[in-house]
Order: C-alpha cells, then sequence, then structure tokens
C-alpha cells in the first residue's frame, strides 16, 4: 500500500516536470505473443490501464536492448527472437516520447512480475 501511495506522488512530481520542461523522451514497448495470447500488464503507477510491457531506454542502450531489458524486469520473459514493428510519438503527459516497438514469442505462459512496478499481468 505505501508503495503504490509513494509512486502516486512520485507520478504527480514527474507530470509537473513534463509540464513545465516539455522533455523528449525514449522508451519501448515489447508486444508478446504466446499461442495466440497477447500478454498485457498494468503498471502500479500513472492510470494503470492495460499496456504492453516496456519502459524507458538507458544510456548506452540500443532500443532492442532495452525492450528485452524490460520484458525480463517486469515480467521474467527472456527472448531470442525480438523484432521491431515501428515506432510512434506520444505528447499525452506533457513531453515528447518516442516508443519503439517491438514484438517476440514466449515459449510459454509462465511468466513472474516485477511486484515493485507492475500491479497486474494477464
Amino acid at each position: 500500500m505505501m508503495r503504490q501511495i509513494y509512486y502516486k506522488i512520485l507520478f504527480l512530481f514527474y507530470k509537473l516536470y513534463w509540464f513545465i520542461f516539455r522533455p523528449e523522451t525514449f522508451g519501448v514497448k515489447c508486444v508478446i505473443e504466446c499461442d495466440g495470447k497477447i500478454l498485457m500488464i498494468r503498471n502500479n503507477y500513472g492510470r494503470k490501464r492495460w499496456t504492453f510491457p516496456g519502459g524507458s531506454i538507458k544510456k548506452g542502450e540500443t532500443q532492442e536492448m532495452a525492450a528485452r531489458r524490460e520484458i525480463k524486469e517486469e515480467v521474467g520473459i527472456i527472448s531470442n527472437d525480438i523484432k521491431s514493428i515501428g515506432k510512434f510519438i506520444s505528447t499525452a503527459e506533457y513531453k515528447k516520447d518516442n516508443i519503439f516497438c517491438f514484438s517476440t514469442k514466449a515459449n510459454n505462459k509462465n511468466f513472474i512480475i516485477q511486484e515493485k512496478e507492475i500491479l497486474e499481468a494477464k
């Protein structure tokens, strides 16, 4: 419970910063398919809407490296076959968010969520 309150407060500060400075950010999202089904997550912070696993690109990382790291961190899936499927730009949160999209297949439906950041995955 305290962790969720912490994320809510932190997210409000981020949104204020984004509104004032309008930064350009870079991130990744990954569509993960297994047996014809797509894995989606809900984060502990923000709007808590269903989305695809992903996150920020760290300094020195390629987009593909970031996608692999994020899906491993968030849902415990290691993927060797990851493909770029495009890019989109979001300005919904007062920043220019460049999102690089990837797709991969999981060998099984076993995944482990990172409870610090992920509320649920299905």
